[in-house]
């Protein structure tokens, strides 16, 4: 609506802005900014988990607006670099949002690896995968305090896979089935000044 979108470098400054805004509550004045918004949480969510998520969607733009043509070498040094930063608790957040990112679009563009290529091709579970992944996750920490993290990924994979291929054969597959009976829904018809 405002046009960001057409200026590409605005969205990239702007995009750096709200990415490096993350840096505020690592600090003692991000404790201050959390006070101070807490009556707008219910409309706005909490400001640090909004500025960080937010971060994360718009350095994603900024790849879909450049139409970058990812090369293996850069997602090496990307890879190499984001691994640094994760021992840096200020600096992990911004380099996953921005080196991780390089390196999952090149993966998912570049990378022909069979298994990858057919995984959903028939059947796709992945908005299930997706959507149930936070959910199976807090139900393992919440029943098993003290679940090592490699137990913790490898049951919230499991567990979320089976609820997505759930979903998407009771739900989703049959929705979609039922999309093709009705047809498209013709569009509404454009009406001229005169």
């Amino acid at each position: 609506m405002i046009g960001l979108y057409r200026r590409r470098w605005a969205f990239v400054g702007l995009t750096a802005a709200v990415i490096a805004a993350n840096l505020l509550f690592r600090l003692p004045i991000g404790d201050e900014i959390a006070q101070i918004a807490r009556p707008l949480n219910g409309l706005l969510g909490e400001p640090g988990p909004t500025v960080r998520l937010t971060g994360a969607f718009m350095s994603g733009a900024c790849f879909r607006l450049f139409k970058i043509d990812y090369r293996g070498w850069i997602a090496v040094l990307c890879a190499a670099a984001m691994t640094a930063c994760l021992f840096v608790p200020a600096l992990a957040g911004p380099a996953l949002m921005t080196l991780g990112g390089y390196v999952l679009f090149w993966a998912v563009f570049k990378l022909s690896w069979r298994p990858l290529r057919t995984l959903n091709a028939k059947e796709d579970i992945s908005y299930g995968l997706y959507l149930y992944a936070w959910p199976a996750a807090t139900l393992l920490v919440w029943y098993w305090r003290e679940i090592p993290i490699l137990a913790l990924g490898l049951l919230t994979l499991a567990a979320s896979a089976a609820l997505g291929a759930v979903s998407w054969f009771v739900i989703e597959k049959p929705s979609l089935a039922l999309k093709s009976r009705f047809g498209a829904t013709p569009a509404a018809p454009s009406r001229k000044l005169a």
